[in-house]
């Protein structure tokens, strides 16, 4: 009798953990592709909200001089990101493969 309590709660306890282990062993759920991910709250980074309007391509006053000066400094921040990313891609292509 004894012999057949000790073999149900070793099969119910055998059971339960083959049922619940695959659901904590699920790693932690990303956004996926397409799922709205939303901005930062404006304030949140003062460089990025100033750099916002240059960045999307649009001036903060209608002056065509400084209209100008903000796509020429656009152009550089622009250049210089292509040129950091170019260099990565290439240290990530000389990495050894593990």
């Amino acid at each position: 009798m004894l012999k057949a309590i000790f073999l149900t709660v070793f099969a119910v306890a055998l059971v339960a953990t083959l049922l619940l282990a695959p659901a904590f062993a699920q790693p932690a759920t990303a956004p996926q592709s397409g799922a709205q991910v939303t901005p930062p709250a404006p304030g949140a980074m003062p460089m990025m909200d100033m750099c916002g309007p240059m960045m999307a391509g649009g001036a903060m006053s209608a002056d065509p001089k400084h209209h100008a000066a903000m796509m020429e400094m656009r152009g550089e921040m622009m250049k210089t990101m292509g040129e950091l990313m170019m260099k990565h891609a290439q240290r990530m292509q000389n990495m050894p493969a593990k």
